[in-house]
Parts: C-alpha cells; sequence; structure tokens
C-alpha cells in the first residue's frame, strides 16, 4: 500500500500554464481537437490541468483511458484499438497527448500515417521540481512532433 502512495511532485496550481506552453510550442489552436490517451497510473491533475489550458486556449479536448497501465518493459502493447471506435477517434483529432508508452504500437503508426500529430508526456524525477513534467516525443514520432513545434523535445 505505501509503495502506491505518491507525492505531490510540484505544485499544481503551475500544471495549468505548464501545459498551455505545451499546447502553444505544438500550435494547437482554436478549432482543433486534441485526444488524451492517459492510463489508470496518470495523474488526475495532470489531466485536469490539459483540459484547463484547453479551455483557455479556445480548443477541443477528451480524454481516453486505457484499461491497463503500459510501461518501459511492456512496447507494443495494443491499447487503443481493442474497443470499437477507438482508433477512428483518434484518427480525427489534430494532435494525441500520451500519457504512457506506446511505443512500436500498431495504433501508433496508423494515427502518425493519417498526419495526426503525436506527443508523449512523461513525468520525471531528473529535474528540479518545477521543471519535472516534459514531453518526449519518440524517435519515431519526431517527425510528426517537429512538423508542428518548434524543437522536437520541448521541455517545460
Amino acid at each position: 500500500m505505501h509503495a502506491a502512495i505518491r507525492t505531490q511532485e510540484m505544485n499544481p496550481a503551475k500544471l495549468t500554464s505548464l501545459f498551455r506552453k505545451q499546447f502553444e510550442l505544438c500550435k494547437v489552436s482554436p478549432g482543433q481537437t486534441v485526444a488524451i490517451v492517459s492510463d489508470l497510473g496518470t495523474r488526475r491533475e495532470y489531466i485536469q490541468a490539459a483540459f484547463a489550458a484547453a479551455d483557455e486556449m479556445g480548443f477541443d479536448i477528451y480524454e481516453m483511458c486505457v484499461n491497463m497501465i503500459p510501461g518501459w518493459t511492456k512496447v507494443g502493447v495494443p491499447t487503443i484499438g481493442k474497443c470499437k471506435g477507438t482508433l477512428d477517434a483518434l484518427m480525427k483529432c489534430d494532435m494525441i497527448m500520451i500519457f504512457h508508452v506506446p511505443l512500436f504500437a500498431k495504433w501508433l503508426r496508423e494515427v502518425q500515417q493519417a498526419g495526426v500529430r503525436v506527443q508523449m508526456i512523461n513525468s520525471c524525477n531528473r529535474r528540479p521540481a518545477s521543471r519535472r513534467l516534459w514531453s518526449m516525443p519518440a524517435r519515431s514520432m519526431t517527425r510528426r512532433a517537429t512538423s508542428a513545434s518548434p524543437r522536437p523535445m520541448a521541455r517545460i
């Protein structure tokens, strides 16, 4: 039980501005749609902050939560597409923000081929508290992510 309790890593009041900065770097604008792909371990305050930033910036956003906790040791796991309509919904978005490791997944290749921008968000403990949340497009994601942002890895 103790291992499942996570301490707060940063001031949650700063999260919305961090997500806003990230969306600005990715050139997300009003009229576009962003889908968040989260998992059972994603911190709720991250999702709420992304929603608040989207509301401030005037674009649409929704969350799709997968029923597992993918990780670095389980790559290629088909988290999307097993449920009817999930892949179709993601292929119609302008950008997908993923809060787990989707590397080598078939669905990821399909959405990228459809022209959807993809960005992976990871909570990293190697940075000071004010800079722990950062995005890292995987090498296979860099082509799509860099076409919409000024740098391949935008650290916030």
